[in-house]
Order: structure tokens, then sequence, then C-alpha cells
């Protein structure tokens, strides 16, 4: 669906042309490209490359790719599988080989947190996003990963792609 639609359907009493509704259009949203789909850097996509990549790195998943790993827990019904709600594939984890285990090792992580800061002579709440270094074995980390893939990556992967 096309956001032109999308606005027509939402604001009825709002009368725009496609023509109108293009050159509105912010200079800073650009035309999507076909290697487009493949760049999102936000946080949950981040976290979940950082963890993808050190397991990785240790031996411990198959895939080569997270592309492929995500490929390998969905079958058939892409919508169904990548929200995880399919019936045949709902409950599939990441194929993994033999691994150390209680091998601690760390992981970057972006993190929330908030912070106290002087702004205009009075102190402010304010929210700052952090690289951390975080410690953990690499269960804990597959486990954090697989509840990652089962809870929101998927689905985030899917309202990408879709």
């Amino acid at each position: 669906m096309t956001l032109h639609k999308k606005l027509t359907e939402t604001h009825a009493d709002m009368k725009v042309s496609y023509a109108m509704f293009c050159k509105l259009k912010p200079f800073w949203i650009l035309d999507p490209k076909c290697g487009d789909c493949d760049t999102c850097t936000c946080q949950l996509h981040a976290n979940v490359k950082f963890k993808f990549q050190r397991l990785r790195q240790h031996g411990v998943l198959k895939s080569q790719s997270l592309h492929e790993a995500i490929s390998s827990l969905c079958c058939e019904e892409v919508q169904k599988c990548l929200h995880r709600k399919c019936s045949i594939c709902a409950e599939r984890t990441l194929e993994i080989n033999g691994f150390e285990e209680g091998k601690q090792v760390f992981v970057y992580e972006w993190q929330n947190r908030q912070e106290q800061r002087p702004i205009k002579g009075k102190i402010h709440n304010v929210q700052i996003t952090t690289k951390e270094k975080v410690f953990g074995t690499l269960e804990t980390i597959l486990d954090e990963l697989n509840k990652l893939l089962k809870t929101k990556f998927c689905k985030h992967v899917f309202n990408i792609v879709h």
C-alpha cells in the first residue's frame, strides 16, 4: 500500500492529489533502492547482529549469515513464520554446533539509561544510548538471541521487507 493511499484512507477529509503529495515530500525522504533492504541500523537490529557475530566467531552457530539463520527458522508461511505464529515452525530455534559450555565472552550491546544533566541552569532527566560491553556465557548469549528472534526481531525483519 502506498503512503498516499494510506493517507487518503485514514484521513478521508484531506484531499491531496498524488502529484501534490509527492511534491510536498521532505527532501530527506529518499526513494528506496534495491540494496537498501539490509541497512537497518536500529538498536534492536544492531544488538541482534552483535550477538549473532559473537556466536559465529566462537563457532556456535551453523548459519553463515543472519539472513540464513532467519530463513532456517521459517517454513513457507512467511508472515506467520516471521511473526512466530506458524504452527509448523514457531518453536524452531537456531541450529547450533557443539561448543564449550560455561565459556565467558563479551558482546557489545546498545543500552538506554537515564541520566541527570544540567541544561540552562536546571537539572533535566535525559535518556542516553551507549554501546556497552556485556559479559556472559555462550549459552546465555545464545538464549538471549533466541529470545529476541522469537519475540521481536523476526517481526521487525518482516516489517522491513514488506
